[in-house]
């Protein structure tokens, strides 16, 4: 039995995030289809830049 296979890739598109910025809307945005089981890792640095911190 071989082990399931993980797939890692970047999101093209979003470019530079700025306070206020709706994550969720960016990610969306760049067309990305995810799949049950699918995982969305996001950094912690973009999260603090939408927040202003």
């Amino acid at each position: 039995m071989s082990a399931p296979a993980i797939t890692v890739f970047a999101l093209a598109g979003i470019g530079e995030v700025h306070p206020g910025d709706d994550l969720a809307a960016l990610i969306l945005a760049t067309g990305v289809e995810l799949a049950h089981g699918d995982i969305l890792v996001v950094t912690s640095k973009i999260v603090s830049k939408a927040e202003g911190r």
